[in-house]
């Protein structure tokens, strides 16, 4: 089930996303490899970071369902942001991203 693309696009793309992202996540879903998709649950279930990272931006949306935000913390919230935000968000992003970067110089 968890290597079916079908099944992850009803969780990662809410009503209204464009056609050409859907396509383009369907076609980086069919290209996965049993191998790859465990090595990567497993990468993200188990990690453990020793090191504390200063002066970063974590940016989070508060709908994404692969990483879910009340496991998160020190994040800058995107509204009703999803796991796919990146590509639905851009121009939201774009700005913090900006603005950190002015702020950091």
């Amino acid at each position: 089930v968890l290597g079916n693309p079908n099944f992850w696009m009803k969780f990662l793309f809410p009503a209204g996303v464009k056609p050409e992202w859907k396509k383009l996540f369907f076609d980086m879903f069919s290209n996965w490899s049993p191998s790859f998709l465990r090595w990567a649950m497993n990468a993200a279930l188990h990690w453990n970071n020793t090191e504390i990272i200063q002066n970063y931006t974590h940016i989070h949306g508060d709908r994404d369902i692969v990483f879910p935000i009340r496991y998160v913390k020190n994040y800058q919230l995107i509204k009703n942001g999803t796991h796919v935000m990146v590509l639905s968000r851009a121009r939201e992003i774009r700005t913090i991203i900006i603005s950190q970067l002015s702020i950091s110089q």
